[in-house]
């Protein structure tokens, strides 16, 4: 008998439609992540807000009109959310006694398939035509910072902003269409590193609090890295069985990692010496985006979500 584990079912699965799920993220409720609440968007600019125990969206937006789609979701601590749309728009959704009211809060021309992220009171975007990078502070509305890109590294795929634990500067590493990562020090306003690290273009990014990173690209091979004031140090290489990885996550105590692969599994590794763990296989078209919840006391779960519509929650270690 093989000493392998039998690969686990999902604990829940979520209907979003027939159009592609394209973001998701676990609510916050005063600051801390609500495992019961879940936020996802779609391909047609659908936005839903998922009871989890109940299984069912209490809440339908949309974002723009035409089908725009949804790039990116972020919650805020306040129980409002954003939403980044390829239309361009970030939105940022309040609720009010009458439902659900959105403001325009940003906007860039760039129309490629970057979203934006969120750290504190910083957001980070794509700037003019992919040609810059812009960072925003949500208390002014203004923009804070604003990086020039070189032409020659392409449109910028995916970006992280990240607070290192150890001095609290932020921290904006990004994925670019020829497949190198650069890492501007937002304190500084200074680009700090730059490297080849994919032979393509990036295709998804995460960063931990001590500013290792891990990407994904087309091929086979999932990179982790370490942002240094000089030169980001590729260390690791995963090898993942078919190629095309849509999206990477790091579970916030660092102890896991989840890829979200184009031949329809997750992969779940161990972050710190990325020992594969379990292959998740339910869905039947590319895992676009993940998310995790993390208790020490109560269920750990991973929600990842497809372009098949559909939604799957696994409890996780």
């Amino acid at each position: 008998m093989s000493g392998r584990r039998p690969t686990p079912d999902p604990t829940c699965i979520l209907r979003a439609g027939s159009a592609a799920v394209t973001a998701l993220q676990f609510w916050l409720q005063s600051g801390e992540i609500d495992a019961s609440r879940l936020l996802t968007g779609a391909a047609d600019g659908s936005i839903q807000v998922w009871d989890v125990k109940a299984r069912r969206a209490v809440v339908r937006l949309q974002h723009g009109r035409g089908g725009t789609g949804v790039l990116s979701l972020q919650a805020l601590p306040d129980e409002s959310f954003l939403s980044h749309g390829r239309d361009g728009n970030v939105l940022m959704w309040t609720p009010t006694a009458k439902g659900w009211v959105d403001t325009c809060i940003a906007q860039c021309t760039d129309v490629g398939f970057c979203g934006c992220s969120v750290s504190q009171s910083l957001l980070a975007m794509p700037g003019s035509n992919g040609q810059s990078l812009q960072v925003v502070d949500l208390v002014g509305h203004q923009v804070a910072h604003s990086f020039a890109v070189d032409r020659a590294v392409g449109m910028p795929m995916c970006l992280k902003l990240q607070r290192s634990a150890g001095s609290g500067r932020a921290f904006l590493c990004v994925g670019f269409e020829d497949g190198s990562v650069s890492t501007w020090d937002l304190t500084a306003a200074r680009l700090v590193s730059s490297t080849q690290v994919h032979p393509e273009a990036v295709m998804c990014m995460d960063v931990d609090d001590s500013l290792t990173g891990v990407s994904g690209s087309t091929d086979h091979e999932v990179f982790t890295w370490k942002c240094e004031d000089d030169e980001p140090k590729r260390a690791n290489c995963v090898t993942v069985t078919n190629a095309g990885v849509a999206s990477v996550k790091i579970r916030s105590d660092k102890r896991i990692l989840a890829l979200g692969c184009w031949d329809s599994n997750v992969r779940v590794f161990g972050w710190k010496k990325q020992k594969p763990l379990a292959v998740l296989n339910y869905h039947r078209e590319t895992v676009q985006c993940l998310d995790f919840t993390c208790s020490e006391t109560g269920t750990n779960s991973l929600a990842a979500a497809s372009k098949d519509g559909l939604i799957s929650l696994w409890s996780l270690y």
